[in-house]
């Protein structure tokens, strides 16, 4: 049995789809799960990530817990844009909240010269946009 071009076409979709749709929800859980280690692991985070010591720590621990709320907004938006049903809303969304974690990736790299969060977070954030755009 042969398949058509457009059965071809509707597969590569379905596979496009699944692959930005897979980003999507690893960009938020990274995000969900920066959220938790902030907010509850904040003494780990600071001396691991930032390189701050005891003193520092304490002194920043509602800095750490603003930024987990941020990173949980983020996570929330991207995870929410999966119960839309107008693709273009969707894709419009998505767009939108991985461009924000781009961003923060960014100004996470400047603050800290860590290259895993430009990676991390703005590296994988450019891939999901691109295969978010790409389904369209």
């Amino acid at each position: 049995m042969e398949l058509s071009h457009e059965s071809d076409s509707a597969l590569d979709n379905w596979e496009g789809e699944f692959m930005a749709n897979s980003l999507v929800t690893l960009v938020a859980a990274i995000h969900l799960a920066a959220m938790i280690a902030e907010i509850f692991f904040w003494p780990l985070v600071a001396k691991r990530v930032a390189g701050f010591d005891g003193a520092l720590i304490v002194k920043t621990r509602a800095l750490g817990f603003n930024q987990g709320l941020y990173n949980g907004f983020l996570s929330a938006g991207l995870f929410l844009t999966f119960g839309v049903q107008d693709i273009a809303i969707r894709t419009d969304a998505q767009t939108f909240f991985l461009a924000c974690v781009v961003a923060a990736g960014v100004v996470g790299y400047i603050s800290f010269k860590k290259l895993s969060l430009l990676l991390g977070q703005a590296g994988i954030a450019v891939i999901a946009i691109w295969a978010v755009l790409g389904t369209q």
